[in-house]
């Protein structure tokens, strides 16, 4: 009798856990898609998938602004903070012609999972058209991230392709929806930065009187 106590006991259990489990997912990704019914992000092509221990996402997204706006925006890691959500500090710790030591603070957010960071990333610059980082000492070392930016004028196509080597648990099943939605409102504000400034320079001046 005790035995048979003692297995429904376990069973419960593992029910319970099973519940809250698929509780957990279900919120992660009803706030993810609450996130992007908000804004309008959803533009931006963003994929995320796992390959072994490496977490590679590759974005897109068309910006109606020129080459040189988008990459004044892309390159400002010291005002970055201000303008990424997720980045508490960003400053240049040492540059050297077009390499650049670049020291990154902040908060990943993927669903109800939050992770602080801080990194110091290298950085290569082709004006005008690639940036090339590998982050160098901190969380994620090892990882790489290559954006490119090519115009024809009016509008100017930004591709990215990110290899994440991650230092801390990520489940395997919401990790790269989660990964994709926070990655996707990433370069929401970003574009919304370069649109911002342009419309600034856009502005009339008051004449003089």
């Amino acid at each position: 009798m005790r035995s048979t106590r003692r297995g429904l006991s376990h069973s419960r259990v593992f029910a319970l856990r099973h519940v809250a489990f698929v509780g957990i997912v279900g919120a992660t990704l009803a706030f993810g898609q609450a996130s992007a019914a908000l804004s309008d992000e959803n533009d931006i092509d963003v994929k995320a998938s796992k390959s072994g221990e490496v977490i590679v996402v590759d974005v897109d997204l068309v910006v109606q602004a020129s080459q040189d706006e988008v990459w004044s925006v892309l390159t400002d890691y010291d005002h970055m903070a201000q303008f990424v959500a997720n980045l508490e500090a960003s400053s240049i710790v040492s540059r050297t012609g077009n390499r650049l030591d670049v020291m990154q603070k902040g908060t990943a957010r993927y669903g109800l999972l939050s992770f602080p960071f801080e990194s110091v990333r290298q950085v290569v610059l082709t004006p005008i058209r690639e940036i090339h980082s590998t982050i160098i000492s901190g969380d994620m070392t090892g990882s790489e991230i290559t954006t490119r930016v090519a115009s024809d004028g009016a509008m100017t196509q930004v591709s990215v392709r990110s290899q994440f080597v991650p230092t801390r648990w990520i489940p395997p099943l919401i990790g790269p929806q989660a990964i994709a939605s926070e990655t996707r409102k990433q370069w929401f504000t970003l574009r919304e930065e370069i649109l911002r400034r342009r419309a600034l320079v856009a502005e009339p001046t008051p004449a003089m009187r």
